[in-house]
C-alpha cells in the first residue's frame, strides 16, 4: 500500500475537524513549496539574463566605452 492509499484511508475514518486540519496543514506545505520553487526559477532567469547580458556585443561596447571614459578618474589617485 503506498503513502497516499494509506492516507486517504486514514482521512476516511477521521473526523471532519482532523481532515479539515489536514488540509490546511497539507495546502501550507504546498504553498511553501511553490514559493520555493518560483524563487529559485527567478533566480536561475536572472543568472540567464545576465549571463545573455555577458555575452552581448551592444552591452560589451557601452562597457568598454565607460571604462576609457573613466580612466582618467582611476589616474587621479583617489579611487
Amino acid at each position: 500500500m503506498t503513502a497516499k492509499q494509506r492516507l486517504i484511508e486514514e482521512i476516511e475514518k477521521a473526523s471532519d475537524s482532523l481532515v479539515e486540519e489536514v488540509l490546511n496543514y497539507l495546502l501550507n506545505i504546498k504553498e511553501k513549496n511553490n514559493l520555493n520553487s518560483t524563487k529559485k526559477n527567478d533566480s536561475q532567469s536572472m543568472e540567464e539574463q545576465l549571463q545573455m547580458m555577458a555575452n552581448d556585443p551592444q552591452i560589451q561596447t557601452e562597457i568598454a566605452l565607460i571604462t576609457e571614459e573613466f580612466k582618467v578618474t582611476e589616474m587621479d589617485g583617489l579611487s
